[in-house]
């Protein structure tokens, strides 16, 4: 299973948010020259995840955008509902036994991602980093 560019970009930018030194505002411009992305594109992410309570943002001179609350309290799975259309689900005919193995598994996953906090990731982040160093930690997210 691949998430899709929205979520990926999405999970990579609260990342950036998350990860800022001091929790300082970082602005779109930053976000998306450090991903390598289209600005206007991650314009119109941040209006979803702004609209979804998961960033903050401060206009003007010295703004930005912030993790709206704790990294532990925002999940994966809030992330990627808060820009793709995660009520989708595969549907297969009801008396067809490998279609509800596949939305077990689908259930599964989704659980999973529910319980996985931004907080996880930043800190399974910082452990490579440490242990890898930041090159290996580039090669690993490429």
């Amino acid at each position: 299973m691949r998430f899709q560019g929205k979520s990926r970009l999405a999970i990579l930018s609260m990342m950036e948010l998350a990860t800022a030194k001091d929790r300082k505002l970082v602005t779109i411009a930053d976000i998306a020259e450090h991903l390598k992305v289209s600005l206007s594109y991650l314009e119109q992410l941040f209006a979803e995840l702004r609209r979804a309570g998961l960033v903050k943002g401060v206009r003007g001179p010295g703004g930005g955008y912030s993790v709206a609350c704790g990294l532990d309290q925002i999940s994966i799975y809030q992330i990627m509902e808060a820009v793709d259309d995660t009520s989708h689900r595969i549907s297969v005919e009801s008396d067809y036994p490998p279609g509800f193995m596949w939305n077990d598994l689908v259930d599964g996953f989704n659980t999973h991602l529910k319980a996985l906090s931004l907080a996880d990731l930043v800190n399974r982040q910082q452990s490579q980093t440490l242990f890898l160093g930041q090159n290996g930690r580039e090669a690993l997210a490429g």
